[in-house]
């Protein structure tokens, strides 16, 4: 439903039984309300369910109220598109200055989620950042909150026993990462770029050299004999074919990913959407826009978390549609 498709995308949170919005969901709903205000009201909402009725009751062309409707809304959505600035989707929060740099705090939002950023792009500063925790808000998080997130000299885990380098982990624009090197000696660091979900406090020397250990040979692909690479980017964990980079499934991570995971990764990013299919029977398991899926034709539900796709039979599946078909026959008793 509606509401499943917002938590989906982290535009709402849900808390013991209750739904609040999250700092993604504030900022496109005052961005909507301050672009399409027109069409962000309880009044453009009544006509609508008017017009609805009318077409009901015969009274209006379904034709008639689209074009009402549907010209306007590109046009507007046209010129909010020409003139709209970055700043204006994703305004940054003054929460002050710190007193030791006397450098500007601001708290925005970045690819990786809400974090806070000292110092100013637009005055040529590089600035350090610092990911909010959980429980605070872009909203509300004070100047003395911001200023505790910064890194600090125990980001310094220990020396690469092979390199003799620090290893580091900290906060970037892009989200937390592990950096191999101070960058002093003038030398770049290289950085990895954590799991989503993991904290740097989470980090211990173990596991910051395991991700320093990353490219990950995964094996060959038996059709090309080419070697498949698993690591992880800014953006997430990716396998590595030649030089073409395939994304890995959703819960699949560099470390553990075996062989035919990655095969269905990289056949699924080439268009072929099946993940298997069983001999005689139109039971299928599918890759979807949301995540692998198993469908006869007529009916789809998502694979159960914890099951790995490829290992159902034909026998779970025929049950899990079965389960999926009684619950759709039970809501329509019910109306």
């Amino acid at each position: 439903g509606i509401l499943s498709r917002l938590v989906e995308r982290e535009y709402i949170i849900s808390k013991q039984k209750r739904y609040e919005p999250s700092d993604m969901g504030r900022l496109v709903s005052d961005f909507l309300n301050k672009s399409f205000a027109d069409y962000i009201n309880d009044e453009f909402t009544s006509n609508m369910e008017d017009d609805l009725d009318a077409i009901s009751n015969g009274n209006k062309s379904k034709k008639e109220v689209l074009d009402l409707f549907w010209s306007p809304l590109e046009e507007e959505v046209a010129k909010t598109g020409e003139k709209v600035a970055r700043r204006d989707v994703n305004p940054q929060r003054l929460l002050g200055t710190d007193p030791e740099t006397n450098k500007p705090i601001f708290a925005r939002m970045t690819k990786n989620g809400p974090a806070v950023q000292r110092g100013d792009i637009d005055a040529g500063d590089n600035p350090e950042w610092g990911a909010l925790k959980e429980g605070q808000k872009l909203y509300s998080i004070t100047l003395e909150e911001a200023l505790s997130l910064f890194k600090t000299a125990d980001n310094v885990l220990g020396t690469h026993p092979d390199t003799l380098e620090p290893i580091i982990v900290r906060e970037t624009r892009y989200g937390p990462v592990v950096q191999l090197g101070s960058g002093d000696d003038g030398k770049k660091p290289k950085y990895v770029s954590l799991i989503k979900g993991e904290n740097i406090e989470d980090v211990g020397f173990e596991r910051a050299l395991q991700y320093l250990s990353l490219p990950r040979e995964v094996g060959q692909d038996p059709e090309t004999g080419e070697t498949i690479l698993a690591t992880m980017g800014p953006y997430g964990p990716y396998l590595k074919k030649g030089s073409q980079n395939y994304s890995l499934r959703k819960g699949s991570d560099p470390f553990t990913v075996d062989l035919s995971e990655a095969l269905v990764s990289i056949s699924s990013k080439k268009g072929s959407a099946n993940i298997n299919e069983f001999k005689n029977s139109k039971v299928k398991i599918k890759e979807g826009r949301w995540g692998p899926y198993i469908t006869n034709g007529k009916i789809n539900v998502s694979v159960p978390k914890g099951m790995k796709p490829e290992n159902l039979t034909e026998e779970e599946c025929v049950a899990l549609l079965a389960e999926k078909q009684k619950k759709k026959k039970g809501k329509k008793k019910k109306k």
